[in-house]
């Protein structure tokens, strides 16, 4: 089975924080959140900005000419069920092929790769909080 075995889409917002987020659908992070604490895992859902992927991170864009291409469209991602966690915090992995035209598109790095423990490596993979652990 493909590891993004899911697909969904948000709508791009751009903020005067020079942060970029894609705002998803509640629901997902609601699940998984409930799943966690069904197995004995306490999480405080989401974050201050809501169900979001971040694509910029308050970090000024190389190529400012193209800020706000697409905001307020939809963005299709993937993502996985395998929850991810540290000490703090727990995420589902997403990808994109919109999230990474676009940062090539403002002029901003690849996102770098992942290696997962059972040795597969992420391309460009980006996350969706689902809370505080």
């Amino acid at each position: 089975m493909d590891y993004f075995c899911h697909e969904s889409s948000g709508v791009l917002r751009y903020g005067s924080d020079h942060w970029v987020r894609v705002m998803c659908d509640r629901s997902i992070i609601a699940y998984y959140a409930w799943l966690l604490k069904k197995y004995g895992l306490p999480v405080q859902l989401g974050s201050a900005h809501g169900a979001h992927i971040s694509v910029v991170r308050g970090e000024l864009p190389p190529n400012p000419a193209k800020w706000g291409l697409w905001d307020g469209q939809e963005i299709r991602f993937k993502y996985s069920t395998n929850v991810r966690m540290t000490d703090w915090h727990a995420w589902l992995d997403c990808q994109s092929d919109q999230l990474n035209e676009l940062r090539a598109t403002l002029g901003y790095p690849p996102k770098p790769q992942k290696r997962l423990s059972d040795g597969r490596i992420l391309e460009q993979s980006y996350h969706l909080t689902i809370g505080r652990v």
